[in-house]
């Protein structure tokens, strides 16, 4: 990822009951994502107290916007909010350094 890039790390825990819904439309959003120009690309993990964390890329903001303004993603953040998520947290930066090997 050059510099001048974007990270988002969404930080979430779906409800028990809600589940398999937040995992379809996770898959939905995820197709969609990554065929958007701009997307770098994203990985998910699951803490040991089951917090789920994505942490997304893209190269610049104007693909992270296109992405975040996107009606099928909008619908979606909706859906978290009102039912699907116990608890959400969204930060979203500039990357101004990178390092890497291999």
């Amino acid at each position: 990822m050059p510099e001048g890039g974007i990270i988002a790390a969404f930080r979430t825990r779906p409800t028990q009951e809600t589940l398999a819904e937040f995992e379809t439309l996770y898959a939905e959003m995820s197709a969609i994502v990554s065929a958007m120009p701009g997307y770098a690309g994203h990985k998910v993990f699951t803490a040991d107290d089951g917090e789920m964390v994505v942490i997304a890329e893209w190269t610049d903001r104007e693909a992270f916007l296109a992405w975040d303004k996107h009606p099928d993603h909008e619908r979606a953040k909706e859906l978290g909010k009102a039912r699907l998520l116990r608890e959400y947290d969204v930060a979203v930066g500039e990357i101004f350094e990178h390092h890497r090997k291999g």
